[in-house]
């Protein structure tokens, strides 16, 4: 009973280290950024859950064919999550943007 109640309170506290990170501004974005984009080596990430996310062969040759074409062009080597969040900020401001010229959103110009 005293090892339950101990992995209980690990397991309490390392959920509490979750929700102060997720709690915090950008949280959540310095947690993805920080992931390994090949092994996802992040440690609040349960073996299981790493296993489901595990990269394939092809991911991972097709990642080494795309940094190896940006590095001839003088970038360095790409990290996914954070491309992933910048796509989806200018999806988000692309949108915004053409909302503007819907004839079915407010009408700000006019005021």
């Amino acid at each position: 009973m005293n090892d339950e109640r101990n992995d209980l309170i690990r397991e309490i506290r390392n959920q509490d280290k979750k929700l102060q990170l997720i709690a915090r501004p950008f949280g959540a974005y310095i947690n993805i950024v920080d992931v390994d984009d090949v092994h996802f080596e992040d440690a609040f990430l349960s073996h299981d859950f790493k296993q489901r996310l595990a990269v394939s062969q092809f991911e991972e040759a097709l990642s080494l064919k795309f940094n190896l074409v940006v590095a001839k062009m003088g970038f360095r080597d790409t990290q996914w999550g954070r491309l992933a969040i910048i796509m989806f900020a200018i999806w988000c401001l692309c949108t915004c943007f053409v909302c503007f010229q819907k004839p079915d959103f407010l009408n700000v110009s006019i005021a």
